[in-house]
């Protein structure tokens, strides 16, 4: 059924997320560190996946220190946010939509836009029915 297709889907997904956290956590672990550049420059670029002139640029201007917090969070998931199609629903319809699906994803308004919503947690955003209905499309605040 749909339902059983999705909640495989999400814990495929949750699966492939702890993978990749697994190995991310591996190439930051002792026993790779000796394989790294001896430069600090050159190593930041690689442990945080930042282009070379990149992390030259930021060593000169900032310091080791700012390059490496600079190289962290850029890695960092951003908050997903929904854009509430409003021709075919509102906000507080789909978030209650939201609430009471497979998922029981929970959401918060936005602060700056009318029409969005924050989802705190993860979701399957593409399995979801309201997306594949045009009800919202992922768009941060910024762009709202």
């Amino acid at each position: 059924s749909e339902s059983i297709r999705r909640q495989e889907t999400a814990r495929i997904l949750e699966i492939e997320d702890g993978r990749l956290r697994r190995v991310e956590n591996f190439i930051h672990s002792a026993e790779l560190s000796d394989s790294l550049p001896e430069d600090p420059t050159h190593r930041l670029a690689v442990q945080h996946s930042l282009p070379d002139w990149m992390a030259e640029s930021l060593v000169k201007d900032f310091g080791v220190a700012v390059c490496s917090l600079v190289g962290r969070v850029s890695n960092e998931a951003g908050p997903t946010h929904l854009r509430v199609n409003t021709l075919k629903t509102d906000r507080e319809t789909l978030q209650q939509r939201l609430l009471e699906s497979d998922e029981r994803v929970h959401t918060e308004t936005l602060k700056w836009s009318t029409w969005g919503l924050s989802v705190p947690t993860k979701m399957n955003v593409w399995g979801n029915e309201g997306w594949r209905g045009g009800e919202f499309e992922v768009q941060d605040e910024g762009s709202q």
